[in-house]
C-alpha cells in the first residue's frame, strides 16, 4: 500500500485559502460594478472559513495537553507526540504560565481519551480533505501512545460510499489485494519457523485487512463501480528467511496501510470516511504488535 505524506504548510492552506479566495472574489466585484449608485457601498465581507474553528480547537486541545502533561512525571513521550501532532496543525508552541499539579495516572487517561475522541469528530466533520487527514492522524498517534483500549470502530457496519469516491475506495482495494497477498506470504514463511508471537500477529493482521477488503468491494459495488481484481502475483522483497526480516516487512505493510487508509479519509467524507479513519486507527494499533514503536502521526511521514 502506498500513500503520499501531507507537507504541513500545504495542508493547513486550508484556514487561509476560504479567506483569500473571498477576498479576491469580493475585490473583483466591487472593481467591476455595474451599478455606480452602488459604489459607495462596503464591499462585501468574505464568509468564515468553516474549518477554522475546527483548527481553533485542534490546536487549543493539543497546547491544553502540552501544558498540563509537562509536569506530570513519565509523560515525557506523551508531551513530545503532542508538540508533533500541534506542528502539523501550524500551532505555536504552548507559552509555560505557572506550575501545575502532576496529573494521576487516571487523570492523563481521561484526558488523552477525550482528545483522542475530539480528533476523532472533528476529522469527520471537516470539509477539506487534507485537514481530515492531519486531524485522523493525531487521532491515531493518541490512541497508539498505549493509555487507551484498543475500542475502535472497525467499520464492521454497512457504509454507504458516493459515486464521488469510487475511485478513492478502488485504489484502496487495489492495495489490500497487494497487503492481503503480502501478509499471506509473510505468515506461511512464519509457520516454517519456531513458535513466537510473530505469526498471531500475522494472522490478525491478514484477518483484519480481509475483512476491510470485503468492507470496499461492497461499498464499491453499492456506488455502482465494478471493484478492482487483484493482480495475478505481487513481489515480495528478499530475503525473507528470518523472524526479524519477516517482521519487519510485515510492519513496513501496515505502515504503508496506514498511509493509505490515512489518503482514503482525505478522499471521502460522511460514513466513508468514518469508516477510514477507523482503518486508520485499527492499522496504526496493529503496528505495536509487528514491532513498531508509537508514532505521533501515523499515515502521514514514515518515521510517524
Amino acid at each position: 500500500m502506498s500513500g503520499s505524506p501531507v507537507s504541513r504548510r500545504g495542508v493547513l492552506r486550508v484556514a487561509g485559502a476560504g479567506g483569500l479566495f473571498g477576498v479576491l472574489g469580493a475585490g473583483a466585484l466591487a472593481g467591476c460594478d455595474l451599478d455606480p449608485g452602488s459604489s459607495s457601498q462596503q464591499p462585501a465581507v468574505p464568509p468564515p472559513d468553516p474549518d477554522q474553528e475546527i483548527v481553533d480547537a485542534a490546536r487549543a486541545q493539543l497546547g491544553a495537553l502540552i501544558v498540563r502533561l509537562s509536569g506530570t512525571r513519565g509523560t515525557r513521550s506523551l508531551v513530545s507526540a503532542h508538540r508533533r501532532q500541534l506542528a502539523a496543525l501550524d500551532g505555536d508552541p504552548p507559552s509555560r504560565s505557572g506550575q501545575h499539579p502532576p496529573l494521576s495516572k487516571a487523570q492523563v487517561v481521561a484526558r488523552e481519551r477525550r482528545a483522542a475522541e475530539r480528533f476523532d469528530r472533528w476529522a469527520s466533520a471537516s470539509r477539506n480533505g487534507d485537514l481530515a487527514r492531519v486531524l485522523a492522524s493525531v487521532t491515531a498517534g493518541i490512541r497508539m501512545q498505549g493509555l487507551l483500549p484498543e475500542d475502535a470502530d472497525h467499520g464492521s457496519g454497512e457504509v454507504v460510499a458516493t459515486s464521488s469516491s469510487v475511485d478513492a475506495l478502488q485504489r484502496t482495494l487495489a492495495a489490500e489485494h497487494a497487503a492481503i497477498f503480502e501478509l499471506g506470504a509473510l505468515g506461511g514463511r512464519a509457520s516454517a519457523l519456531p513458535p513466537s508471537h510473530l505469526l498471531a500477529a500475522l494472522d490478525a493482521a491478514y484477518d483484519a485487512h480481509v475483512e476491510r477488503r470485503h468492507q470496499l468491494r461492497t461499498m464499491i459495488t453499492a456506488a455502482g463501480g465494478d471493484p478492482v481484481a487483484a493482480a495475478p502475483a505481487y513481489r515480495l522483497p528478499s530475503p525473507l528467511s528470518t523472524e526479524s526480516q519477516i517482521e519487519a516487512e510485515a510492519l513496513r505493510v501496515q505502515r504503508a496501510c496506514a498511509a493509505t487508509y490515512a489518503a482514503l479519509v482525505a478522499a471521502t467524507s460522511g460514513d466513508g470516511r468514518r469508516w477510514a479513519v477507523d482503518a486508520l486507527v485499527s492499522t496504526a494499533l496493529s503496528e505495536t504488535a509487528l514491532g513498531g514503536r508509537p508514532r505521533a502521526l501515523p499515515g502521514l511521514s514514515p518515521d510517524g
